[in-house]
């Protein structure tokens, strides 16, 4: 049996003390509702989210900037939902992108790939490469007329 994952690490620097409260509250939100999630608390709603996949969020360089990170089962919608209310909140002007890999702890055919997202506060925008190549492969198809 294989297993597949899916990692991705980028940084918030420059944080303002006001961001670092954001960023701050917006961890303690997240430990409230995973122990809600452990004691069989949580709504359905709250539950889903949590089974979503890994975004762990970790100070830096004392608070000053912010590692979004997944470790082994990341998931790049709730990094752009989250990045996107920091955005929204704190940063309405700026941007923030982020690259993923997925891979299989086997050499599995058609297993490996990954992909970019790019958030602004009115966007969220997906980039997958794997979509990219198929496309390329079906216009070369076309014009040799396969």
């Amino acid at each position: 049996m294989a297993n597949n994952y899916l990692q991705f690490s980028e940084m918030i620097t420059k944080l303002t003390p006001d961001e670092t409260k954001w960023w701050a509250d917006k961890i303690k939100a997240e430990d409230e509702l995973r122990e809600r999630s452990n004691s069989g608390e949580a709504t359905e709603d709250e539950e889903e989210y949590i089974c979503s996949g890994e975004l762990h969020i970790d100070f830096e360089n004392d608070g000053k900037n912010v590692w979004l990170h997944g470790d082994e089962f990341g998931s790049v919608d709730r990094l752009a939902a989250v990045v996107q209310a920091f955005l929204i909140a704190c940063r309405p002007k700026s941007c923030f992108s982020a690259t993923w890999a997925e891979y299989c702890s086997k050499p599995r055919i058609g297993e490996f790939g990954g992909g970019g997202v790019f958030v602004t506060a009115t966007d969220i925008q997906y980039f997958n490469p794997s979509a990219d190549i198929n496309n390329a492969e079906v216009e070369f198809k076309n014009l040799v007329g396969e």
